[in-house]
């Protein structure tokens, strides 16, 4: 980070962390330093480095270790990834809304059908390549409830735009189930109805001034606001 601003000049893409691995959380090993990088540390590496990702600019917070890892993974022996569902969809929503670079870490001749679904979510690949402006929600403008998660909003184009739309990404880094509630405004939005898709149903909700969302643990959903 202490040569962020300089590199942001000179580089379109940068490699933000250590070896990423299909884990939540990982206890490193001494002298490991920050290998293996789980899913849940991202959250926390990706915000820092909002200020310096824009148009034509990606920060790389490396593969996306879901679905078969093998033969050789180069990392243990091969597997189906040991991150549940639930976290494969977080970890995926994660590195589109933050516009990381989506490079699939998976065998593709063993490719399973939840992964093949997800990776192939066209809302996620719209916000991943074509936002123009992504980043976190302020925790501070939150109601209660939201202590153990993350919001994340993606804007693509400017209000009054040719194919202007905001998404919000919800994230639960909490091991049970929890549902979070917040007005528009206060996720950063006018006081006035709006109505709501999420991405993953495909559901359509009623015009009002606020939205609801239940998640698993370490679970996500992403919301399209019209």
């Amino acid at each position: 980070m202490n040569h962020a601003a300089e590199i942001a000049e000179h580089a379109q893409m940068w490699r933000i962390s250590d070896d990423h691995w299909d884990f939540w959380l990982d206890e490193h090993k001494p002298g490991a330093g920050e290998f293996p990088f789980g899913t849940r540390e991202a959250f926390d590496r990706l915000v820092k480095w909002v200020p310096y990702v824009g148009p034509g600019s990606w920060p790389d917070e490396d593969m996306l270790p879901i679905g078969y890892l093998g033969p050789h993974p180069g990392y243990g022996d091969a597997r189906q990834s040991r991150l549940t569902p639930d976290e494969e969809r977080t970890e995926f929503t994660l590195w589109a809304v933050a516009r990381c670079p989506l490079v699939l870490g998976a065998n593709l001749t063993k490719l399973d059908s939840y992964t093949r679904t997800l990776i192939t979510n066209q809302t996620l690949l719209f916000i991943d390549q074509a936002s123009s402006l992504s980043r976190p929600v302020d925790s501070a403008g939150l109601p209660a409830g939201f202590e153990n998660a993350r919001v994340w909003r993606a804007t693509i184009n400017t209000p009054g735009a040719r194919g202007y739309a905001e998404y919000f990404a919800f994230f639960n880094l909490d091991s049970k189930p929890v549902t979070l509630k917040a007005t528009w405004k206060e996720l950063g939005l006018d006081n006035n109805k709006h109505a709501a898709q999420d991405a993953f149903t495909m559901e359509n909700g009623k015009s009002s001034k606020d939205v609801a969302v239940t998640l698993p643990a370490h679970g996500s959903t992403v919301i399209e606001v019209q």
